[in-house]
C-alpha cells in the first residue's frame, strides 16, 4: 500500500498518512482497526453493530457498551507499536 508523503494528520508528535474509516456492524473491528495501526495507519473501530451476533443479555446500549470495551481492549492487546487507534462513535 502506497502512503502519501505529506501526513494527513498530526496527533501528539505522531504523523498519519492514511486511516482506516470505522465501518460499522462488526467490519472495523478489533482486527482491522489493530492491523492497521500495527502497519502505520490510524485504525478505527466502529461502535455500530458490535453486539450484533453475540450473546449479550440485557438491552442494546449495554449490550452495545459492553461489545465496545471488548473490542477496545481487544485491540490494542495486538497492537504492537506505539501506534494510534481511534473509536468512531454514532
Amino acid at each position: 500500500m502506497e502512503t502519501c508523503s505529506i501526513p494527513l494528520l498530526k496527533v501528539r508528535g505522531r504523523e498519519v498518512k492514511y486511516f482506516l474509516g470505522g465501518m460499522g456492524v462488526r467490519i472495523s473491528g478489533a482486527n482491522l482497526a489493530s492491523a492497521v495501526t500495527n502497519n502505520g495507519g490510524l485504525g478505527v473501530i466502529s461502535s455500530v453493530g458490535l453486539s450484533e451476533g453475540r450473546n449479550y443479555t440485557g438491552n442494546y446500549k449495554e449490550a452495545s457498551s459492553k461489545a465496545l470495551v471488548y473490542e477496545i481492549f481487544a485491540a490494542r492487546s495486538k497492537i504492537t507499536n506505539d501506534g494510534l487507534l481511534g473509536v468512531n462513535i454514532m
